[in-house]
């Protein structure tokens, strides 16, 4: 394979990138977590606040969530590419993106379909499980430690589901510590 397309990991999560999305994992489920818990016992502001804006006030801060985890992915891996002289929007970067964005798309609207029946504390376990087999996905062609990395994603996903609430703990974990760890690991 010629270097110049070989695969560069786009979604990297290794060394500072990883440890800066673990921590906008980390600290964004623990503000979530923290806004639950504060309207369910209606001991701040947030107590007063309607349900469906409530809903997407937590939906809003996911969403800022994981689009700071793509920007600072794609600015990692830019970087990466362009110390390695590789090109980084190449012909195998554009396949482990569709791999990769496949069974992140179908957990999107089985989110939505869980949001549109009432039944939304089931999203945070759908989003560890569906970003687990992304993970698994890009092992196809990628690196090994994904398919772990995946594993370990699927497998909080699937407590998050049966203990509920603990969910957004369980949540955090997935995306704050395992990124976290990641990234500390594999610098």
């Amino acid at each position: 394979m010629n270097r110049k397309n070989q695969p560069i990991e786009f979604l990297t999560l290794r060394g500072r990138s990883g440890i800066f999305i673990g921590l906008i994992g980390l600290f964004g489920s623990y503000f979530i977590h923290f806004l639950i818990k504060n309207y369910s016992n209606n001991n701040s502001w947030v107590g007063f606040l309607p349900i469906t804006f409530f809903e997407y006030l937590i939906f809003a801060i996911a969403v800022l969530m994981a689009f700071l985890a793509i920007l600072i992915s794609f600015t990692g891996a830019r970087r990466r590419a362009r110390m390695a002289g590789q090109v980084f929007w190449s012909v195998a970067t554009r396949k482990n993106v569709l791999l990769f964005s496949i069974p992140l798309f179908v957990g999107f609207l089985a989110c939505l379909y869980c949001y549109g029946s009432g039944k939304i504390m089931l999203t945070p376990g759908i989003t560890l499980i569906s970003y687990g087999v992304s993970c698994i996905q890009l092992r196809i062609s990628n690196k090994r430690q994904h398919f772990f990395f995946g594993s370990i994603h699927i497998l909080l996903g699937i407590l998050a589901l049966i203990f509920l609430e603990y969910t957004v703990i369980i949540w955090g974990a997935g995306f704050g510590l395992a990124h976290l760890a990641y990234g500390i690991y594999y610098r």
